[in-house]
């Protein structure tokens, strides 16, 4: 009890640094925004997208702006939408930690907090705050909360159904015509959160499970396939919006028709976008040096790393029963938890992200994604418990997973423990993540004053 009284003091410092420096942060960077001199014109024109011109892929946000543009200017909309998406998440965050705060050890909080992939991406990387897609972090909080009322009040299969159908028939759909990305992003997850809670009923055969999962995301892929099919516009249909928006002062005079050498860019910022074809989406990926290429993977592979050694771990410790005493020494049940955990949450919806890697060149995006929303589900004692009943009957699985979890296994009595930590404390210090565009040329990926000190050695 002493343990757990000492790990909440520093757990709540930890917290509070946290605020602060979001506060002081989000302060200066919102008077910048306020003054048009912040929110960036890849984000604010993303916000515009809408159906001035017919139906065209992420438009639906851009029809509630354009409707409160009487009320609020569609600038000041976007960066009241893009701010609140993200205190969103902050206070999601919150809550998930507030209810095991006893439980968590301050390094794997500082992980989930601090580390440059985690939340504050949006805050290193103002270019990145208010991308749309991030509204699917608050779907992925309310999923969580649908599997605590599951377990906690032990309600019944059809219930899970029937409220998962508010996400899955409303507003995972809506998500979809508001950016399509977010069936790459965030669908995974929400899938396997699902077929956690299939997996746990006996009662179901493996036909049975997989056919009710699909009926409830099909809304999900179906509105996908109208946007893939018949949402990506001609160049002049998109030109047109993008007059139509400078009629309604939402844009600058002229910013519409002015020359440019590059016909992808010769509209302004996601608008310009809207009408590439596959071959100009990919010319983008293809252009990257072998070295930037590299240094991506460099980088988000170390991440990765650290990410799912210390937070699958923490779901294990969340989900132990509460008679069971925390023991320094992993057990096989233990390293097979954190392993599937680690393969479900994080390298699986890792994966699927693959078509975004493909198609654009905003890595940071999909990375911070993948990364944020295995910090949220390892939170969640009730989905970490339900994994590890769903599973624990099954000796096979077990003994793989527990084979899987050794070479990953980062322990605190080793020396290779002692480098990890120091390892992290690194990252938080000097590690970034640009939304995209890393540049082999001026380190970009790396926080002053050791960015400058490494281009002075190279020089």
């Amino acid at each position: 009890m002493k343990t757990d009284d000492v790990q909440k003091k520093i757990n709540l410092v930890i917290l509070t640094a946290f605020v602060c420096f979001v506060a002081n942060q989000a302060m200066i960077a919102i008077y910048r925004d306020l003054n048009a001199n912040g929110l960036g014109i890849w984000v604010y024109t993303d916000w515009l997208i809408n159906y001035s011109t017919g139906f065209i892929r992420r438009g639906l946000a851009g029809e509630f702006i354009l409707s409160m543009s009487e009320v609020v200017a569609p600038y000041k909309m976007a960066i009241i939408l893009s701010w609140a998406l993200y205190f969103s998440l902050c206070v999601s965050l919150f809550y998930l930690i507030s209810k095991n705060i006893k439980k968590i050890p301050p390094l794997y909080l500082l992980v989930l907090l601090f580390l440059p992939s985690s939340v504050l991406f949006y805050i290193f990387d103002h270019q990145a705050l208010g991308r749309k897609e991030t509204l699917g972090f608050l779907f992925v909080f309310f999923h969580l909360l649908i599997l605590q009322g599951h377990i906690t009040k032990q309600r019944s299969l059809n219930s899970y159904i029937k409220n998962l159908g508010l996400l899955t028939f409303l507003l995972l759909p809506l998500h979809i015509f508001i950016h399509e990305a977010s069936l790459f992003l965030f669908i995974p997850v929400h899938l396997m959160m699902s077929w956690a809670v299939f997996s746990s009923q006996s009662n179901y055969s493996n036909t049975k499970k997989v056919t009710t999962i699909l009926l409830c995301y099909a809304p999900i892929l179906l509105s996908f396939l109208v946007v893939f099919l018949w949402g990506r516009p001609e160049f002049l249909q998109v030109k047109e919006m993008c007059i139509n928006l400078e009629r309604a002062d939402a844009l600058s005079s002229g910013i519409c028709t002015r020359p440019s050498a590059n016909p992808m860019f010769a509209l302004p910022g996601a608008l310009g976008a809207l009408s590439w074809n596959f071959n100009e989406a990919i010319s983008l990926s293809a252009s990257l040096s072998k070295e930037v290429i590299f240094m991506w993977v460099m980088l988000y592979s170390l991440l990765a790393f650290i990410t799912m050694s210390y937070l699958s771990r923490l779901s294990t410790l969340l989900s132990r029963e509460p008679e069971e005493e925390i023991d320094e020494n992993e057990n096989i049940k233990d390293e097979a938890h954190s392993a599937l955990i680690r393969f479900k949450y994080f390298i699986f919806p890792l994966i699927c992200t693959f078509p975004l890697f493909v198609m654009g060149w905003d890595f940071g995006r999909w990375v911070a994604v993948v990364c944020i929303n295995f910090g949220m589900i390892t939170l969640s004692k009730e989905l970490g418990l339900l994994e590890l009943r769903s599973f624990s009957r099954q000796g096979v699985i077990l003994e793989k997973c527990a084979k899987i979890a050794g070479p990953i296994r980062l322990s605190k009595k080793s020396l290779g423990g002692f480098l990890a930590i120091l390892l992290v404390v690194l990252c938080f210090f000097y590690l970034r993540v640009p939304h995209c565009c890393i540049k082999e040329d001026n380190f970009n990926f790396i926080a002053q004053p050791l960015q400058s000190f490494i281009q002075i050695l190279l020089k």
